[in-house]
């Protein structure tokens, strides 16, 4: 795990079995072989000054035989 401290104040803990999407500060983790589970990293909540509400939305993806769901 990369530990950042003092990033505006705050201790930011990058666990490693993640992938990151720098820039949206967008995580994505793949718990089972069809799970998939997004996050928002710690600075990203930090700069956005938290998190108010949280929208999502799944396509299906017809390049998988069974798609995304």
């Amino acid at each position: 795990m990369l530990i950042i401290e003092g990033f505006n104040g705050h201790r930011i803990e990058i666990p490693e079995d993640r992938y990151y999407l720098p820039g949206i500060e967008l995580w994505v983790h793949t718990k089972e072989k069809k799970l998939l589970v997004f996050g928002l990293t710690q600075a990203g909540v930090i700069l956005a000054g938290g998190v108010t509400s949280l929208e999502f939305s799944l396509k299906r993806d017809n390049s998988s035989p069974s798609g995304w769901r």
